[in-house]
C-alpha cells in the first residue's frame, strides 16, 4: 500500500511539474508588434514607433521609425517619411531614405544581393551599398539562392549569376529556387530539376514537384504523391500535401490538420493542429483550439498552447503575444537537448 501511495504521489507530482507553464519571460508583453532576433536584436514597436531592443528587453535603437524589417547579412530594412532605406546595427544609414515600399522586394539581402523594382516597373538587383549591381530589364525577378537568381522575361523564367549573366535561358513557365544543387523547372505543363548549368537532371515527368530541402522533394504523377531524392528514386509514397523537409520533418495536411512525417515516410505526430511550424532551435509552433503552443518532435507539449499568436524560436528567443501585447519568450531546452535534436534531425529519426 505504501509503494502504491508513493507512486501515486510521484505520478500526482511529475504530473503538476508538466501541467504548469514550462517557459521564462526575456521580455514581459509590453508591444504592439515583435519580431524574430537575428544578429542579437528584434524589431519592436509600440503605438507607430518602430526600433530595435536586445535580449534583456534594453532599447537598443530606439524607436524612431514608421516601419522595420528583421536584420539580415548586417542591415535592416527601415521607414522613415513613407521611404526606406537600410541601417546597421549601429543605426548608421548605409542605404539612404529613397525606396518606395513596394519596391523591395522582400527587403533583405541575400547573398549580398536583393531584387529591386525600378520606376519602369522592371525588375533589377542592388548591393548592400545601394547600387544597382544588375540593371533593371526583368519583368520579376526573385532572391539569390546559391549564387543564381530566378528572372523573367518576357514571361518566361531562366536564372542569372550575381554578373547579372543570363546562365540558364528564359524559357520555363515556371521556377523554384535551388537547393542542394537543383531547381525545379516547369515547361509544358510538366515539372522537372536543373543544375547549375541548366542542364535537366531530372526528366520534366510530373505534373507536380516541390523544392528540395534536406535532399527530398515531393513530386506527383498521375495523381499519385511521393518524395524522390536526387536521383530521381522514389523514397516513399505520400499521397497528402506536404512541405519540404526541414530540420529533419516535414509538415503534412490532412483535412485542414498538420502533423509532421520523418526522412523516412512514418507519421511521427498524427494531424491535430489547425496550424504547424518547422522545428527551430528543438520545438515548433502549433496552434490548437485558437491558441499557440511548441511541442518538441515526439509531439509532447514543452510549451502549452495559450498564447494569442507566436513566432518561431530563433537564437533562443521566440514573440508571444498575451493579453493583446507582445513579449519574448526563452528556450526552454538546454544546449545539450538542442545538439542531440539536431544530430536526431541529421539522422533523420
Amino acid at each position: 500500500m505504501k509503494r502504491l501511495l508513493l507512486c501515486l504521489c510521484l505520478w500526482v507530482g511529475c504530473f503538476g511539474v508538466f501541467a504548469q507553464p514550462r517557459f521564462e519571460w526575456a521580455v514581459i508583453p509590453q508591444y504592439d508588434h515583435a519580431g524574430d532576433f537575428s544578429s542579437g536584436l528584434a524589431g519592436v514597436a509600440k503605438g507607430h514607433k518602430y526600433g530595435f531592443i536586445d535580449k534583456t528587453g534594453k532599447i537598443f535603437l530606439k524607436p524612431e521609425y514608421e516601419g522595420l524589417r528583421t536584420f539580415s547579412e548586417g542591415l535592416a530594412a527601415v521607414e522613415k517619411d513613407i521611404k526606406w532605406g537600410f541601417i546597421d546595427k549601429t543605426g548608421k544609414v548605409l542605404i539612404e531614405f529613397k525606396f518606395e515600399f513596394s519596391l523591395l522586394g522582400n527587403h533583405r539581402f541575400i547573398e549580398g544581393m536583393m531584387p529591386f523594382k525600378a520606376g519602369t516597373g522592371l525588375f533589377g538587383f542592388i548591393d548592400k551599398t545601394g547600387k544597382l549591381t544588375i540593371p533593371a530589364v526583368y519583368e520579376n525577378a526573385h532572391e539569390f539562392s546559391e549564387g543564381l537568381a530566378a528572372v523573367q522575361k518576357n514571361h518566361k523564367w531562366g536564372f542569372i549569376d550575381k554578373t547579372g549573366k543570363l546562365v540558364v535561358k528564359c524559357i520555363y513557365n515556371e521556377v523554384g529556387r535551388f537547393s542542394g544543387g537543383l531547381a525545379r523547372v516547369k515547361q509544358n505543363a510538366k515539372w522537372g530539376y536543373i543544375d547549375h548549368t541548366g542542364k535537366v537532371v531530372i526528366p520534366l515527368d510530373y505534373q507536380d514537384a516541390e523544392d528540395f530541402g534536406e535532399g527530398f522533394a515531393q513530386v506527383r504523377k498521375e495523381g499519385k504523391g511521393f518524395f524522390i531524392d536526387k536521383n530521381n528514386a522514389m523514397l516513399f509514397k505520400m499521397p497528402l500535401p506536404a512541405t519540404p523537409f526541414h530540420n529533419g520533418f516535414a509538415i503534412i495536411k490532412y483535412k485542414d490538420e498538420y502533423g509532421y512525417i520523418n526522412k523516412i515516410g512514418k507519421l511521427v505526430i498524427v494531424p491535430q493542429f489547425s496550424d504547424a511550424q518547422p522545428f527551430e532551435e528543438g520545438l515548433a509552433r502549433v496552434c490548437e483550439g485558437g491558441k499557440y503552443g511548441f511541442i518538441d518532435r515526439n509531439g509532447e507539449y514543452v510549451i502549452p498552447a495559450l498564447f494569442e499568436d507566436a513566432g518561431s524560436f530563433y537564437e533562443n528567443m521566440c514573440a508571444v503575444k498575451q493579453g493583446g501585447k507582445w513579449g519574448y519568450i526563452k528556450n526552454p531546452l538546454s544546449p545539450e537537448n538542442q545538439k542531440m535534436q539536431a544530430a536526431n534531425a541529421v539522422s533523420g529519426n
